[in-house]
C-alpha cells in the first residue's frame, strides 16, 4: 500500500467558496480550536483570525510569530488562498500552529537563550 492511498481524496467536490472546518492545534500546549473558513481565504487573513480573542488571542498567537503546518509542510505564502496551498484537498483538516519564541527586553536571542549582559 502506498502512502498516497492512506488519504481519501475529496477534491472533486471542493470549491474555493466552500467553508471548511479546520482543527488547529497549538504545538506548545496542545490547545485545540476549531476554525471554519472558506477555502478562498488568504493565508495572511487566516493567521489574523487565529490571533483574535475568538481563537488563540493576540498574546497567545501573534501573527508575526505564527508558523502553520499542514500535512508536514509549512504554509508560508501569505498572499495565496487556502485552496491554492492544498487545504481541503484531502479529508485531513488538521493544522499545527507553532509559535516562534518571542523577544523581550531581558534580551532573549533567537535560540531562546538569555543573552549575557555586562554588569558595571
Amino acid at each position: 500500500m502506498s502512502a498516497v492511498s492512506i488519504f481519501s481524496c475529496s477534491s472533486d467536490d471542493v470549491d474555493d467558496d466552500d467553508v471548511i472546518k479546520f482543527k488547529v492545534i497549538r504545538t506548545s500546549d496542545a490547545l485545540r480550536k476549531e476554525v471554519s473558513l472558506p477555502l478562498s481565504t488568504k493565508l495572511s487573513a487566516f493567521k489574523a483570525s487565529l490571533a483574535t480573542e475568538n481563537h488563540f488571542g493576540l498574546s497567545g498567537a501573534p501573527v508575526e510569530r505564527q508558523r502553520i503546518f499542514y500535512m508536514g509542510r509549512e504554509l508560508k505564502s501569505g498572499g495565496r488562498s487556502l485552496a491554492s496551498l492544498g487545504l481541503g484537498k484531502f479529508d485531513n483538516n488538521v493544522l499545527h500552529l507553532h509559535i516562534r519564541p518571542g523577544f523581550s527586553r531581558e534580551g532573549i536571542d533567537r535560540e531562546g537563550m538569555v543573552k549575557k549582559t555586562k554588569t558595571k
